[in-house]
């Protein structure tokens, strides 16, 4: 259900990751927080309340690992938002609490997003701090009109609070006289310290 200043969504057997802000730059693992994904899934309520460039977003979640809950403060239609949230488990480990927030803004002739998120998980006989974020950067017109340079440094979720041993993904998107060549790269860290390196090219009409 949606009006011009409130929507609303019950929902079954899904996750509320959708519910919430994503960065302009949608590249890379800064599109929206790892923690709102590990919430689960389940059966819930989602809500969010608009007033201008400004809104309160919040959802509820019961499923088979627990109950969950998010909020959200957002402001500039997205461009900053500050987020928040739980998920309680029936087990004496797996509690999970987290907060951060990401920005976009401008830099010259680049789209810039910033995300970090802290997170706070029970585990046996005591606690486990992590963290997640990253930065992404698009620029348009690189070499020639029509093109689109985008990248992105990322830590996915790990223990503690350094950027070591971050994700890098690139990809170059050029319009050509038959269609566009997008070509692509990274390099991938895996939880156990290997990384795996990627490339990629494609022609599309």
């Amino acid at each position: 259900m949606a009006t011009d200043d409130l929507e609303t969504r019950l929902f079954r057997n899904t996750g509320v990751i959708s519910d919430f802000s994503r960065s302009a730059v949608r590249f890379g693992r800064t599109v929206r927080s790892p923690y709102l994904a590990r919430l689960g899934v389940g059966d819930g309520f989602s809500a969010r309340f608009r007033d201008g460039a400004y809104s309160v977003a919040g959802a509820v979640m019961s499923g088979r690992a627990g109950h969950s809950m998010a909020a959200e403060l957002s402001a500039f239609d997205g461009a900053m938002a500050f987020q928040a949230g739980h998920k309680e488990t029936a087990l004496s480990i797996g509690s999970t609490s987290f907060a951060g927030a990401h920005v976009d803004f401008d830099v010259l002739n680049a789209e810039v997003s910033l995300r970090w998120h802290m997170g706070r998980e029970r585990i046996e006989g005591g606690t486990n701090e992590s963290s997640a974020g990253g930065i992404a950067v698009a620029m348009p017109s690189v070499l020639e009109d029509g093109d689109r340079l985008r990248a992105a440094m990322s830590r996915p979720v790990r223990p503690g609070f350094g950027f070591e041993v971050p994700d890098f993904n690139i990809a170059y998107m050029m319009p050509m006289p038959v269609g566009r060549l997008t070509c692509s790269g990274g390099v991938e860290s895996r939880a156990t310290r290997a990384s795996a390196v990627r490339m990629s090219w494609a022609m599309t009409w």
